[in-house]
């Protein structure tokens, strides 16, 4: 029976994704952060908890050792899905918080990976699965932090898939658009009285809590988007999810600059600004 740890299971997307996985036969290790956590998942799910905080070292150090432990050694797979979010312009932001985020969301996903490949390389195979997101394609204004966390996965693993895959580990990024997820409700604002970019956060914040909240799909297609590529002989590197994904990515590298922008404040119902039509085209001038 394969076995399978994910980070990030205690709700929402990640425990979509574990239920799906187990209900196709494997052993699934549901990482979480609190022990009320696991208790819950215990008393309401087949899932094996185990105590994972991707931002500890010894955390992860000791989910993975108890999971080898139970398994004889055998770990066939790793789903990255622990992940947050901070919204606000990037100047509003403090400086922890955006650590916070990237701690989370990169490096997070660098120290557990780097921790299971010795466990996969002595088996000769092994199955790492990133949760990444249409924001890895097409960037989001007063939601920087997070889109630059997916922009960095995407450059990691574009670059680090070719190293694993020497050693017989397949490397997948799966990239949904915007799926129920209490993601937008845990996330926190930044948003101060005298913010200078009052019109682009609170069209954001319109956006989101009318349009993408109503729109968001359901989590069971990307857990069953996850499943399949775990079960895939030969997995594909990249797969969007929903409609928002694809065209997020079908957009990426075809679409010029100057029309996503326009389309971003289209959608966001901004004016257009004056100044350039290039990338710096709220209008600053460069020197």
């Amino acid at each position: 029976m394969r076995s399978v740890l994910i980070s990030g299971a205690s709700r929402g997307l990640g425990r979509a994704i574990a239920l799906e996985v187990a209900r196709r036969g494997s052993t699934v290790f549901a990482g979480v952060r609190t022990d009320a956590a696991a208790e819950t998942l215990r008393a309401e799910t087949p899932l094996v908890p185990v105590r994972l905080d991707v931002r500890d070292a010894a955390s992860i150090d000791a989910a993975v050792t108890e999971v080898c432990l139970l398994t004889g050694g055998r770990l066939d797979a790793v789903v990255h899905n622990a992940g947050i979010a901070v919204g606000g312009a990037f100047e509003d932001v403090p400086d922890a918080a955006a650590r916070e985020v990237f701690e989370t969301n990169v490096f997070g996903v660098f120290a557990l990976t780097r921790r299971v490949l010795p466990v996969m390389r002595a088996r000769g195979h092994g199955r790492i699965v990133v949760i990444s997101s249409s924001a890895g394609a097409l960037g989001n204004p007063a939601l920087s932090l997070y889109a630059s966390t997916k922009w960095a996965l995407e450059g990691w693993a574009e670059s680090v898939v070719v190293e694993l895959a020497s050693v017989g580990i397949d490397l997948c990024m799966v990239e949904p658009g915007p799926y129920r997820s209490e993601i937008f409700e845990r996330s926190p604002r930044h948003r101060p009285a005298d913010t200078a970019y009052a019109g682009v956060v609170d069209a954001v914040e319109r956006h989101v809590d009318i349009t993408v909240k109503r729109q968001a799909g359901d989590p069971t297609e990307v857990a069953v988007a996850v499943a399949d590529l775990l079960d895939a002989d030969r997995p594909r590197f990249r797969t969007p999810v929903g409609r928002d994904g694809r065209v997020a990515w079908a957009m990426r590298g075809i679409v010029p600059w100057s029309v996503r922008q326009r389309i971003v404040r289209r959608v966001l119902k901004l004016p257009a600004p004056s100044g350039t039509d290039g990338p710096m085209s709220a209008g600053a001038t460069v020197r």
